[in-house]
């Protein structure tokens, strides 16, 4: 681990690479490479970015490396400098940082400003900018250096973002080595100045370098431009130079008309460098009316080139301009034509502000000086470490109040992993809403990346993933950020399907590419096409989509043999087993005495042969049935109007959605418990080990992981018995209350040797994490 790496984002971004953050890059770096072409080891192009022709001027240095680069990856710098922490790519789920830009890289970031922050009503209205902005804006107190470009803009680090002020330098910045002074002739001026007509300006002008946005104040600076004395105006007319879209061109022509100002506002649109250095060393004044820049590199450039300027006493636009008589209030009209007027009016003013020399910390020398020295610095010191008592692990997963069994399960896994390790739950809702048990932190998922560079990397990040929706955000971080898996489900399609409709850019092609591009020729080319598989086409080719997960994870954890042969068969990886499905806590209370009562527990599904064991109830006339669980209300309604043609609507009960309370009540009433498949995903069922734990005997479908139950703990029937059948299997067991008591001695014995405490231990140690230290920089 060793050098300096520099990213190149502020190059490749299109909103940043030709404008002011883009322009201060490139010159920075060019500024080094001409001072110490060994300071920086690699300019580093991210590949979710587009190489635009910036960052390509820099291919001449044979220093450009994808961030993905496997010289990287293997050795990676010790010091990375993030150029643009706010760069967008085409997405925002672009990460802030490489993989590899982990605790023990020491990292700086450039902060040009903090304007969403410092104006979050005009910003951040929008939540998805808000937490957007708020999740960049954690980086910066993070780092162990921040490159300021101002003071103003340091005073905001410390006060909008928190940063300590002794990580903060304020490094200035410097106008392009092609902005300077110079005479220019009438006829070089008439060449360069292609955008307007040198004849409007042959006696003169007011220049506004500026751009159509708020912050830039333009529509203040043509309201004073209209108090302004109308022969000043004739004689020295207003040029606007920025960039126009078609509607802002059209919008900006309507405003000028409302002031009356045709006359005297000339427009340039965009211009280059050789144009914008002739507009500034030939315009008469120089105005830059904005409300709030982090530097201001029109002023500086303006200056450079010899011109006098005057702009807003804001920001840092005053550390730049240091006259208080060529500054104005941007907020007041008046003040602006006030001061504007009274520079046109007296040539000796304008010649005194022009010949201020510019103070030498505006120099590119001075700021390649200052950013050189804080790579030094930050390559040869040594890092901070991070201790803690115990093994740091991160878990990613469902939890309360997101109603799934995974979240259920987690809820009860970590009211004893966090006795073994320190926890931090990662999760895809507000982490205030989640309930979990004391000492456990809870933070959004999408935090990981920053989590472990400011604390290290955790000795284990472990997803659960399973076959739903839920679990969208756990394959999203995956993804960035690899780590051990341990699988619900073998069978993944569902979550592949939603993956596709909420995050069509991560899966090219939809649903239907990504299973062909996991199993190129394997399946008809016409599946997958809707966006999903149905049931039937699902189970007929045995589709799993779980090549994907298994490949990216560092280690692949399954709760049943049965499961592992299904993943091993579907893509070659065999899981390991790391412990079956843990039971809650066993409940010795005898039975309710009472009626007998058949129950079901779970979802409620044709999946799940809901309907065949309501069709058994008829073979029964004095057992009353419950099916426990949620579902669509239609499928549920679909029942109960079964269950009345069968005439056995009084003894059927179809509760839906119940709480937990109402739930162990059921277990508590039950006689026995039916639990069938009709087919298997390879997940394990949280239902069966609770009725065990409840001591409640229980018949499944001798399919999959419930095949794998001891058979002196459960029953097991075939999957395609009928109805007949089923009531046969379920009359002999309840007419035998000694066989149903092994049953219900052997299922708590089961559930004893299989708590959550011990998978929890179990967990810990088959990951062979160890107490973390690991050097993570310093502050």
């Amino acid at each position: 681990m060793d050098g300096v790496a520099v990213d190149l984002r502020a190059l490749q971004a299109p909103d940043h690479a030709t404008r002011g953050i883009g322009r201060y890059t490139l010159q920075l770096i060019e500024g080094i490479e001409a001072r110490d072409p060994s300071a920086v080891r690699a300019y580093v192009v991210d590949p979710a970015f587009p190489l635009h022709r910036e960052a390509q001027r820099l291919l001449q240095t044979g220093k450009l490396r994808r961030s993905d680069s496997v010289e990287l990856t293997d050795a990676p710098p010790r010091v990375f400098h993030t150029t643009s922490p706010f760069a967008e790519g085409s997405s925002r789920d672009a990460p802030a940082l490489p993989d590899w830009a982990t605790a023990e890289v020491r990292l700086i970031a450039t902060a040009y400003d903090l304007i969403p922050a410092r104006f979050p009503d005009v910003y951040l209205r929008a939540d998805s900018d808000r937490r957007w902005y708020q999740h960049r804006l954690a980086l910066l107190p993070l780092c162990d250096r921040i490159l300021s470009i101002s003071e103003s803009t340091s005073r905001d680090l410390i006060e909008l973002a928190g940063v300590p002020d002794s990580r903060i330098v304020t490094v200035h910045g410097a106008a392009g080595p092609g902005f300077g002074p110079g005479e220019l002739a009438a006829d070089v001026i008439r060449a360069e100045l292609t955008s307007v007509d040198p004849e409007r300006v042959a006696s003169g002008f007011v220049l506004v370098p500026t751009g159509i946005e708020w912050r830039k104040n333009l529509d203040r600076l043509l309201q004073a431009w209209s108090m302004v004395d109308p022969a000043l105006r004739h004689r020295t007319p207003l040029v606007v130079q920025c960039h126009l879209a078609p509607d802002a061109r059209c919008h900006l022509d309507e405003r000028i008309r409302s002031l009356g100002l045709r006359d005297s506002v000339l427009m340039t649109g965009e211009v280059g460098d050789a144009e914008l250095v002739a507009l500034y060393r030939s315009a008469t004044l120089v105005v830059f009316p904005s409300l709030y820049e982090g530097l201001g590199l029109p002023v500086l450039e303006a200056r450079a080139c010899g011109s006098p300027v005057v702009c807003s006493d804001s920001s840092s636009m005053a550390e730049i301009v240091e006259r208080p008589e060529a500054r104005f209030d941007p907020m007041d009209p008046a003040d602006i034509a006030r001061v504007v007027e009274l520079h046109l009016r007296d040539p000796s003013l304008r010649s005194d502000l022009a010949a201020d020399p510019v103070p030498e910390r505006y120099e590119l020398d001075a700021v390649c000086r200052l950013v050189l020295g804080v790579y030094r610095d930050l390559a040869t010191g040594r890092g901070r470490i991070v201790a803690s008592r115990r093994p740091r692990i991160a878990v990613a997963s469902p939890v309360p109040p997101q109603l799934s069994g995974p979240s259920a399960y987690m809820a009860a896994l970590l009211e004893h992993l966090v006795d073994l390790c320190d926890v931090t739950l990662l999760t895809s809702v507000e982490p205030a809403a989640v309930v979990v048990p004391a000492g456990i932190r809870v933070e959004r998922i999408t935090s990981l990346p920053l989590l472990e560079l400011a604390e290290g990397r955790f000795d284990e990040v472990v997803y659960f993933i399973g076959n739903s929706p839920f679990h969208v955000e756990e394959l999203r971080m995956l993804r960035r950020r690899p780590g051990c898996v341990i699988l619900h489900d073998a069978r993944l399609t569902i979550l592949h399907s939603e993956l596709a409709v909420s995050h069509p850019e991560e899966m090219p092609g939809g649903f239907g590419g990504a299973l062909h591009r996991m199993y190129p020729g394997r399946y008809p080319g016409v599946m997958g096409g809707s966006g999903y598989l149905p049931l039937p086409e699902e189970g007929l080719y045995g589709v799993l989509m779980v090549r994907d997960v298994a490949e990216l994870a560092t280690r692949l954890f399954v709760h049943s043999s049965h499961a592992a042969d299904l993943v091993e068969l579907d893509c070659g990886r065999r899981p390991e087993v790391v412990f079956p499905i843990p039971s809650p806590p066993v409940n010795d209370a005898d039975p309710a005495p009472g009626e007998q009562l058949v129950a079901s527990f779970g979802f409620v599904s044709p999946a799940k042969r809901s309907e065949l064991v309501l069709e058994s109830m008829v073979g029964l006339p004095d057992v009353d049935l419950a099916l426990v669980g949620d579902s669509g209300e239609e499928f549920l309604q679909s029942l109960r109007r079964r269950a009345d043609e069968l005439d056995i609507g009084d003894r059927v009960h179809v509760t839906g959605r119940i709480d937990a309370g109402a739930y162990d009540a059921w277990l508590a009433r039950s006689t026995v418990a039916v639990q069938l498949r009709m087919h298997s995903n390879g997940e394990s069922s949280a239902s069966v080990a609770e009725t065990l734990a409840a001591g409640v005997p229980t018949v499944v479908t001798d399919i999959g992981t419930f095949s794998e139950y001891p058979d002196d703990v459960v029953v097991k029937v075939p999957v395609d018995l009928g109805p007949r059948e089923l009531a046969a299997v379920l009359r002999q067991l309840l007419a035998d209350s000694d066989r149903r008591e092994e049953l219900r001695n052997a299922g708590r014995r089961y559930a004893a040797e299989h708590s959550y405490r011990h998978a929890a231990e179990t967990l810990v140690s088959t990951l062979g994490v160890v107490r973390s230290g690991s050097s993570v920089g310093g502050w």
